[in-house]
């Protein structure tokens, strides 16, 4: 479905990894791009396969990977040679890192104007939490998710177990219509929901 179509996936951790991984699948050629010290979830516990993750393994199998300094200027060349190559875009940063990184939506676009981003953020690009560390557990804390789990159970775990990472995988799925802008305006960007040529990826 997807071949031939290439997705440069700046993700980490689950929100985005399991989106990209799912396009990958579909039979896209995702390039995790990442730094020297590689997506943190490389190291999660407990059980790992020749040192690596079995979780990380479970949402970045069938990906290609490379190490790209994004703060480094010969980095950020480097990348703008992917992105010159490549279909889409995929990040779940605060909104302030795209920016401050060089690689936000206008600034690709000026590289490669056929480029799509997708780009997964926590709350919103804008107000008192527009740079808050939205992994998903902030999510639900925040949204009263926990608080209607079994008392007995939070000495134990603050995690529901009624929602597990469900704010990351609202987030996977809204990915998947990635897909759908191969016919979409080139310039389609998935962001805010005032902007008719751009949509909001809700998520983490």
């Amino acid at each position: 479905m997807l071949d031939g179509f290439r997705i440069l996936d700046l993700t980490w951790v689950l929100g985005g990894p399991y989106a990209t991984l799912l396009l990958a699948q579909l039979g896209a050629d995702v390039i995790k791009v990442e730094t020297a010290a590689g997506d943190m979830s490389r190291k999660v516990p407990p059980h790992y396969v020749d040192g690596e993750s079995t979780f990380f393994l479970s949402v970045n199998r069938g990906k290609r990977s490379i190490v790209v300094d994004l703060k480094h200027e010969q980095g950020i060349e480097t990348f703008r040679d992917l992105v010159r190559h490549a279909d889409a875009v995929v990040y779940n940063m605060t909104p302030s890192a795209p920016r401050r990184l060089g690689i936000d939506h206008p600034t690709l676009l000026s590289v490669n104007p056929r480029i799509c981003v997708g780009e997964m953020i926590g709350l919103h690009d804008e107000g008192e939490y527009a740079n808050f560390p939205a992994f998903d557990l902030a999510i639900q804390a925040l949204g009263g998710v926990m608080s209607i789990a079994r008392a007995a159970q939070r000495p134990r775990s603050a995690r529901s177990d009624l929602a597990p990472r469900l704010s990351d995988r609202i987030a996977n799925l809204a990915s998947a219509e990635l897909p759908g802008l191969r016919r979409s305006p080139a310039s389609a960007r998935l962001a805010a929901p005032d902007d008719r040529s751009q949509r909001r990826l809700p998520g983490v």
